[in-house]
C-alpha cells in the first residue's frame, strides 16, 4: 500500500479505536473522526494514500454518525440535534473542507440523534437510522427528499448500525435486522430472529449489519456478555445461515469482496488460559 507522509503521520499520532468508519461503495476512500476529542474527520485516498482533515465546527455536540458520498466527495457528519435548533447532520466537502449544508429534523418532530448515516448508491439520499425509525435528505442539499417521507416511523430498538443499497435499507435491532423498501417508501420488515440467541434480558442484539456485494444477502453481527453471532437473510426475509460461538465477541462486519461471505472482527474474550486477542475471519455462506 502507497502512503503519503501525511497520512502516515496521522496514522501514528491519532486514535481510531472508537470511531466509527465510512468508506465509499468501491472501497476507494475511507474516513474515520479521531478519538482524540480534536472534532477532525480523517479521510484518505486508499490507493495514492492522499490524506485530507476535515475539521469540524467548535460548538457542536457531534456523534459518531458518519457516511461518504459515493465519489468520496463529501463526507457527513451526524449531530446529536437536541437544543438550539442543533440539525441532526452536517456535510462537508472532503477537498477544503467547507461546510456545505445541515440536515434538520422536519420542523415540529421531535426525533432522536442519528445512529448511523449513510447514502443511497446514486448519491442522491442520506438516510439516518433513529432509534424510532428512519430519517431521509436530499444528499446534495440537506432538504426534504421529492419522492420518500422526510420520517418513516417505526416501532422497536434500533441499534446504530445500517446500510443503504438500491431501492433498500437495513438498520440493526435488538432482536433482528429491520428491512425498509424505499421505493416505494413502506413500513419495515422485521426479519426472523435466530433460534438459541437468547430471549429478553439474555438476547443477543444486532449490532452491525451489511449488504451483500449483489445485495441478494443481508448480513448481521451481534454479540452480549460471552457470545456472538453472525447471521445470513435473503431479502425475502429467510434465515439461509447462521454462526454463534461462546467466548467470541463481534465488534464489525463487511461482506466479502467475493460476494460469498462475511468478514467479521472476532474479539477472543480474556479467560485465565487466554489473552485478549483481534482476529479477522470469513465466514462463508450460501
Amino acid at each position: 500500500r502507497k502512503e503519503s507522509s501525511a497520512a502516515s503521520d496521522v496514522y501514528k499520532r491519532q486514535d481510531f479505536t472508537r470511531s466509527h468508519l465510512a468508506t465509499t461503495p468501491d472501497g476507494s476512500t475511507v474516513a474515520a473522526r479521531s478519538g482524540l476529542g480534536d472534532g477532525v474527520v480523517h479521510v484518505w485516498d486508499v490507493e495514492s494514500g492522499d490524506q485530507h482533515a476535515v475539521a469540524l465546527p467548535t460548538g457542536t455536540r457531534w456523534n459518531e454518525a458518519l457516511a461518504l458520498s459515493p465519489d468520496g466527495e463529501t463526507v457527513f457528519v451526524g449531530v446529536w440535534g437536541r437544543q438550539d435548533d442543533e440539525p441532526l447532520a452536517m456535510a462537508f466537502g472532503v477537498e477544503n473542507g467547507e461546510k456545505l449544508f445541515s440536515a434538520h429534523a422536519p420542523e415540529g418532530a421531535e426525533l432522536s440523534a442519528p445512529l448511523a448515516l449513510d447514502t443511497s448508491p446514486d448519491g442522491d439520499l442520506l438516510l439516518g437510522s433513529l432509534s424510532d425509525g428512519l430519517a431521509a435528505w436530499d444528499a446534495t442539499s440537506g432538504e426534504a427528499p421529492s419522492d420518500l417521507p422526510e420520517v418513516m416511523e417505526a416501532s422497536g430498538d434500533r441499534y446504530g448500525s445500517m446500510t443503504v443499497g438500491d431501492g433498500v435499507a437495513v438498520t440493526a435491532g435488538r432482536d433482528a435486522p429491520s428491512l425498509w423498501d424505499l421505493d416505494p417508501a413502506a413500513e419495515p420488515q422485521e426479519l426472523p430472529r435466530p433460534e438459541g440467541l437468547g430471549t429478553g434480558d439474555d438476547n443477543l442484539p444486532v449490532s452491525q449489519v451489511a449488504l451483500s456485494t449483489d445485495e441478494e444477502r443481508i448480513i448481521s453481527a451481534g454479540s452480549a456478555g460471552n457470545r456472538g453471532f453472525v447471521g445470513v437473510w435473503d431479502l425475502s426475509g429467510d434465515l439461509v445461515a447462521e454462526h454463534a460461538a461462546t467466548g467470541r465477541s463481534y465488534s464489525a462486519l463487511a461482506a466479502a469482496p467475493s460476494g460469498h461471505g462475511a468478514l467479521v472482527v472476532e474479539h477472543a474474550l480474556a479467560t485465565e488460559d487466554n489473552r485478549e486477542e483481534d482476529l479477522c475471519l470469513l465466514y462463508t455462506s450460501p
